[in-house]
């Protein structure tokens, strides 16, 4: 007995050893199905069982080896994570490293679940799934701090007219969920997917959203939603490219940031909003004003291109530095059009101002009856709107609007004016308004200041509660496509602006510092 008792404790020494476990892990090792040795696992599982129990001492690298893996992974909070001691699930460089999986119903629809997991990173990896009902790819809930998604192709299971439900998101959250810490999405590809993006917080306080989220270099094809981040402080989109596979019905949301959100350079596809972002946090969290900067896209949206929103109460924070410039916004769809929608921006004034400048608007629906927005700031203060080209194809003739100015009589509110709009082409190519005030005192220039304008239509009230002023300009432009190239061909915008200190054009030409051109270009 006492032999047969060694020889067993023996095997069982010999069958550890030959395990990839220890204590806790550090450094690097494989996940293979074919693979052998003390630093493979031969499944996913494996390797997340060995984090899950045993926590890491150090960062973690699996390399994947190419082929196709059928299991979910399921992560659970790792002991021992750290930014220092983050864990990576590195896919293989020579052919793809997929994992999928079928979910049965509600309670399996994952690929990869996060349950309170911190400092992960998928990298190169392909993630997609077998279901029909059901085929969310990444979910996360509880408090996921430091993730990140780069170089990943994910390959939902919707479709062009497919189903829009989160059933079918590629990144997506369960209740109660926060995106804690630096998110990083970068680099990834989304096929096939309702949401491709969904940075979940629940509120402005601490603990309870992410610092930062950064959305970069992404190529998003979607039926639903973009981008979706909610309560960052810091959020930062660039060099995305966005298609909206439905066509007409994408969204992409910037809402609750606290410092600042950053959006350029990215191209967004057949949507509905371009841009819709809104924040409003108290002013108990003093940050000083919130920061907003979209430059250098191009927008198709069936209802907004850019919308940026706050509140005009006095306990909340406001948007106090603006910046919207060198965008291309294409509005299309059969409903009402907004090119650029401001409310309750509050700029401090004197050097201090916020800028809409050098941007083309093309409002593009098919509706005879819609409403147009062209730029409409409502209830601003010390925004000044310089060297935007809008051009108006159809909607009502009394109500679309390329300018309209509205603002808030509440005297809770913090008080509005001092805008200017210079220099700007406002052409109506479908008989409607060019410059409408919803009242008379909405549209007296201690709100809005009009200089250098250009003003066609064939309306022959052309302006509602507005009156132009003596420097303004009347023709056509002519612009090179009416519908997507607002570029002038006549003269009759050439040399007719005042100088605002706009020193190039949308196409980065040297204006003329004393006698610019109307228009963005």
């Amino acid at each position: 007995m006492k032999h047969r008792t060694q020889r067993l404790l023996g095997a069982l020494a010999f069958s550890l050893l030959s395990m990839p476990m220890f204590a806790q892990l550090a450094g690097s090792y494989t996940i293979d199905a074919a693979g052998t040795g003390t630093s493979n696992y031969t499944s996913f599982g494996a390797a997340v069982t060995a984090l899950n129990t045993s926590g890491v001492s150090g960062a973690v690298t699996f390399n994947v080896a190419s082929g196709t893996y059928t299991e979910q992974v399921n992560l659970g909070s790792v002991t021992g994570a750290s930014s220092t001691n983050s864990i990576t699930f590195q896919g293989s460089t020579t052919a793809a490293s997929i994992l999928t999986y079928t979910p049965s119903g509600s309670s399996d629809n994952w690929t990869v679940k996060m349950t309170g997991t911190d400092y992960i990173t998928f990298d190169n990896m392909t993630i997609t799934s077998g279901g029909s009902s059901y085929g969310r790819l990444i979910m996360y809930t509880d408090t996921v701090t430091d993730f990140n998604l780069t170089n990943c192709h994910l390959i939902g299971r919707t479709s062009s007219g497919g189903s829009t439900s989160s059933f079918y998101a590629g990144l997506y959250y369960e209740y109660p969920a926060v995106a804690a810490g630096n998110w990083h999405i970068s680099d990834n590809t989304f096929d096939s997917v309702s949401y491709a993006i969904y940075a979940y917080g629940l509120g402005y306080g601490a603990g309870q959203g992410a610092d930062s989220v950064f959305v970069e270099d992404n190529t998003i094809n979607a039926n639903y939603n973009g981008f979706y981040v909610r309560y960052a402080k810091y959020q930062k989109m660039h060099d995305n490219v966005i298609n909206d596979i439905n066509g007409g019905s994408l969204r992409n949301y910037a809402y609750y940031p606290v410092y600042e959100l950053d959006v350029q350079n990215n191209q967004v596809n057949d949507a509905a909003y371009g841009i819709y972002m809104y924040t409003a946090p108290p002013t108990s969290g003093a940050t000083g004003g919130i920061k907003v900067n979209i430059s250098n896209n191009h927008f198709e949206g069936t209802l907004y291109g850019i919308r940026v929103g706050g509140s005009g109460t006095s306990t909340t924070e406001k948007i106090t530095d603006l910046t919207i410039e060198n965008n291309t916004i294409e509005a299309w769809g059969s409903s009402y059009n907004y090119g650029i929608y401001l409310a309750y921006i509050q700029a401090p004034g004197g050097t201090d101002r916020a800028t809409v400048q050098n941007n083309m608007i093309a409002l593009n629906t098919t509706s005879t009856t819609g409403t147009l927005y062209g730029i409409y700031p409502y209830h601003c203060a010390n925004v000044d709107m310089f060297h935007n080209s809008i051009a108006a194809n159809g909607g009502s003739l009394t109500n679309s609007r390329l300018l309209y100015l509205n603002h808030s009589s509440s005297t809770s509110y913090f008080s509005p004016g001092g805008n200017n709009a210079f220099n700007n082409a406002f052409v109506n190519y479908n008989g409607g308004k060019c410059v409408v005030a919803q009242t008379a005192t909405t549209g007296l220039p201690s709100y809005m200041f009009v200089n250098n304008n250009l003003h066609f239509t064939t309306n022959t009230s052309p302006h509602t509660n507005f009156t132009p002023a003596a420097s303004s300009v009347f023709g056509d432009p002519m612009y090179v496509n009416p519908l997507t190239d607002l570029h002038a061909r006549t003269q009759v915008a050439d040399n007719a602006g005042t100088p605002v200190g706009v020193l190039t054009d949308i196409d980065g030409d040297t204006r003329s510092t004393t006698t610019p051109d109307i228009g963005a270009d």
